[in-house]
């Protein structure tokens, strides 16, 4: 297929937008995947940051211009972990673990100071500065799993003053705890299977206590004077997932003072403590692609902000000559963000319209249109489709859901599937009452796909599909009406499913087999129709029929990395890939152009959405990358609907002149908030 460009600049407008907003950051561009943050202090009372990642570089930042200090530090290894050191003469050194050895630099010339310090058998992984109470600092490092020790050492001369050992899993962070009787101890977590908390004496190198299931950690003050220990690790099964758990732990016994609920599946990778002007201090914790906020004090969240487009993994805080705290997060991706939050925290919201896993259209008897949505935790969502008014919540359940699908009855309603996640289930709506119609049980794990099937008596028949990566559960057969499963499952196909209208008036499913060939199989006879589509097909966790203005019958999918077409009259691929081994794609919806011509439409972990003519591949449209992921796509009557995690975004194709409609919500860079 050509690749030729053909963007149209006029070729859709957003008609109506429900969508988060964002916070301004201001950006530091250089890095690989950025795996460690530190702020550095210099003696003339200035504050450096240091970021580090898998570029093997050091790169050190004033962080209140955002410019370059000096030269990148280069290693001959990964950056792993960043560490302030202070020395007796007044300096503040900054340690640098890459590979399986640290390196100390002195932040104001660029110069290394001293030995490398090597001797450990595997990658180091955490750096702590340890006061002692003469005055002088150790540095502490600790290995990856393969040498899960703890080793002290006298930056002044290099040479290793004391071993500690009992951990059983890799390092991930080494600080120090001043105690209520004055002392200072070392604190070190490891993280695995086996992670735990513990507490040690420098000087005598003893373990004085230990806290197991703990992987991070971060020391937070109170308002009372006190600190305590943030640490993320352990949780409990909450309606069948997995719920992290927060716990701040008394620095002196490591008895929990207090627990953080946090939400299903939202491991923290990075904690840190984050001064407010008002006086209080929230913790900090990159949960994915996010940040959370919490008030220690009362246990309450306090906001949360989508950071970057990719894994946030770490997390530190650097003063500004004003006083401000500014808040770092380094990103498996090439970007280090400085957040200001002195003008006020993003609160947490219960707009339901974010996020957004899934979505359809809802033709309505009386021509109306509905727009329903389903996010993790949000439930199902019914939005007027022209203006984006609220319509209604599904009051049957507000857990995660896997799909949404329209299901058009003969007598003129359409009713809404909807894939519970929990149970397995496909519940059948009425999006006008709300009222729970029937219920599909049976699928041994969640559905992803479902299809309608027009039959040729005037029925109905509903099909459904798992992913066939989930235990090769087989496609199954209803009657939506009754909700009862019609004959046996078809055990031959497995996997997503999609009904595909042939040219002679069939609908026939597309669904893999067994042994992946994407097939098509006649619902009524319940047996596979003529050869494959394609025998290995690398685009198969979504698919989609798409419109054909010549009354060809042609399917759409796609899996992370491709998006085909196929030919299913002539059961053959149709050319190349539209997208292959350029980007993630997430979602994808197919739909006539304002010209007739059929065009598919892919939305990427970059935040592009794309629009390509099926038939010569050419690009129609982009809407350019935007913060977040676009993870579901909908399309109906020459409108587009965008659902992301901060949000919905409808489209109307080529729309008639008229007022101009803004456009989508940016990233706001390099300029702070007024």
């Amino acid at each position: 297929m050509s690749t030729t460009t053909t963007v149209q600049p006029d070729f859709c407008r957003r008609q109506w937008a429900r969508l988060r907003p964002r916070l301004p950051y201001r950006e530091l561009a250089g890095h690989d995947d950025v795996r460690a943050v530190a702020a550095v202090p210099l003696p003339d009372g200035r504050t450096l940051l240091a970021t580090g990642g898998d570029d093997r570089r050091v790169r050190l930042w004033d962080p209140t211009t955002g410019d370059p200090y000096g030269d990148p530090l280069r290693h001959r290894g990964k950056v792993t972990a960043l560490a302030a050191l202070p020395v007796p003469d007044g300096r503040v050194l900054l340690a640098v673990a890459a590979g399986r050895s640290v390196r100390l630099w002195d932040p104001g010339t660029g110069s290394a100071v001293g030995a490398l310090l090597a001797g450990h058998a595997d990658t180091v992984t955490a750096v702590g500065a340890v006061p002692l109470p003469d005055g002088t600092t150790l540095l502490a490092t600790g290995g990856a799993a393969k040498d899960p020790t703890v080793r002290l050492w006298n930056p002044l001369d290099g040479s290793l003053v004391r071993e500690l050992t009992g951990h059983r899993d890799g390092m991930s962070a080494l600080l120090p705890w001043s105690t209520s009787d004055g002392r200072t101890l070392l604190v070190s977590v490891s993280r695995g299977w086996h992670g735990s908390m513990r507490w040690w004496d420098p000087a005598t190198g003893g373990c004085l206590a230990e806290v197991g299931a703990v992987t991070h950690v971060a020391t937070v003050p109170l308002p009372d004077g006190r600190s305590l220990l943030a640490a993320e690790g352990g949780g409990r099964v909450v309606d069948g997932r997995w719920h992290t758990v927060l716990r701040l732990h008394s620095p002196d016994t490591g008895q929990v003072h207090r627990e953080l609920f946090d939400g299903p599946d939202n491991d923290a990778h990075a904690l840190t403590a984050l001064p407010l002007p008002d006086g209080r201090t929230l913790l900090a914790a990159a949960t994915g692609r996010s940040v959370r906020l919490w008030d220690p004090a009362t246990g309450e969240r306090a906001g949360e902000f989508t950071a970057h487009r990719h894994l946030v993994m770490a997390l530190t805080t650097v003063p500004a000559p004003d006083g401000r705290a500014l808040l770092v997060s380094g990103a498996g991706q090439p970007t280090v963000r400085l957040w200001d939050l002195s003008d006020g925290v993003p609160q947490p919201s219960d707009d339901p319209a974010h996020p957004v896993a899934a979505m359809v259209f809802l033709p309505r008897p009386d021509g109306s249109v509905l727009l329903a949505s389903a996010g993790e935790r949000t439930g199902v969502h019914l939005w007027d489709a022209d203006t984006g008014a609220p319509a209604g919540r599904l009051a049957d359940g507000a857990g995660a859901v896997g799909t949404l699908a329209a299901v058009p009855l003969p007598d003129g309603r359409t009713l809404l599937a909807v894939g519970d996640e929990a149970d397995h289930s496909v519940r059948l709506h009425d999006p006008t009452t709300g009222l729970l119609v029937a219920r599909f049980t049976g699928h041994t794990v969640p559905v992803r796909s479902v299809a309608t099937v027009p039959l040729p008596n005037g029925g109905t028949l509903v099909a459904t599909g798992s992913p066939r990566d989930r235990d090769r559960d087989p496609v199954r057969l209803w009657d939506p009406l009754t909700g009862t499963q019609v004959g046996a499952p078809l055990h031959a196909a497995v996997g997503p499913v999609a009904a595909l209208p042939m040219p002679d008036g069939r609908t026939l499913l597309a669904a893999p087999d067994q042994d992946g060939a994407l097939r098509l199989w006649d619902p009524v006879a319940r047996a596979v129709d003529g050869r494959a589509l394609d025998a290995r097909p690398e685009a198969g966790l979504v698919l989609v029929p798409v419109p054909s203005p010549d009354g060809r019958a042609l399917l759409a999918g796609h899996s992370y990395w491709s998006v085909r077409l196929w030919d299913a009259d002539a059961r053959m691929p149709l050319g190349p890939a539209l997208v292959e081994r350029k980007l993630s794609v997430l979602a994808l919806a197919a739909l006539p152009g304002p010209d007739g011509s059929a065009m598919v439409v892919t939305g990427a972990v970059d935040g592009t959405v794309r629009f390509q003519d099926a038939g010569s591949g050419a690009l129609r449209h982009l809407l350019p990358a935007d913060e977040e992921p676009v993870l579901a796509l909908a399309a109906h009557d020459g409108r587009l609907a965008v659902g992301r995690a901060d949000g919905i975004a409808v489209y109307a194709l080529s729309a008639p002149d008229g007022p101009t409609v803004s456009p989508p919500n940016g990233p706001v860079q390099e300029n702070w908030k007024e």
